[in-house]
């Protein structure tokens, strides 16, 4: 299985865990999901400026994201695969 295949996969299923897990616990496990899928897949540091929206955007691909400069930049070649 190909990187952008498990990225995406990765984003889907965090999605769907975080549609399910009690509302006092959210933060917490998006958190951790956030923080396994830098250690999986980051080659970088990429803007934090993505929020809550993290994986909505790694499931929008690069051609959606705009935010200018370095991080945006990163965040773009992370979501291209390169």
């Amino acid at each position: 299985m190909t990187q952008p295949m498990l990225m995406m996969m990765f984003a889907r299923a965090a999605k769907e865990i975080l549609s399910r897990v009690p509302e006092h616990m959210w933060a917490t496990w998006f958190v951790e999901l956030r923080m396994q899928f830098a250690r999986c897949y980051s080659k970088g540091i990429c803007s934090t400026s993505h929020g809550i929206e993290f994986f909505d955007n790694v499931l929008a691909g690069p051609a959606n994201w705009q935010e200018p400069g370095e991080y945006g930049n990163n965040f773009r070649k992370l979501a291209e695969y390169q």
